[in-house]
């Protein structure tokens, strides 16, 4: 059964747009932390660490759905395997993010006297 052709263009749409808010917002809390020095902290050295994964991600993540919605063979050899890989990759590196940040909110909390800003 195949996707049909106004579905497949209406989604190549919203996976473009998708595609391009991505980086463009990773890259705006970038820059927004790095020339906000009252932002330079530990936990949002994690977070620009999860931005980056985003913008490095990103793109290739949406190249491959949105070629795999345009056509009904596979485009890409070995395409599906490298797109499963992409998308293993990119939840990893959030929750290692997610750990590490949630690892210093804990250090802070728990140890307020002698957590290092």
């Amino acid at each position: 059964m195949g996707v049909s052709k106004q579905f497949a263009i209406s989604s190549d749409y919203v996976l473009l747009s998708i595609a391009i808010l991505i980086p463009v917002t990773n890259f705006l809390l970038i820059a927004l932390i790095v020339k906000n020095r009252n932002l330079r902290t530990v936990t949002n050295t994690f977070i620009i660490s999860l931005s980056a994964s985003d913008i490095l991600v990103s793109p290739a993540l949406f190249t491959f759905i949105s070629l795999k919605y345009a056509s009904d063979k596979d485009v890409i050899k070995y395409g599906n395997m490298l797109s499963l890989i992409v998308l293993s990759i990119s939840p990893v590196s959030a929750l290692v993010s997610g750990l590490f940040v949630s690892l210093d909110r804990f250090c802070a909390v728990c140890y307020p006297l002698t957590y290092a800003r």
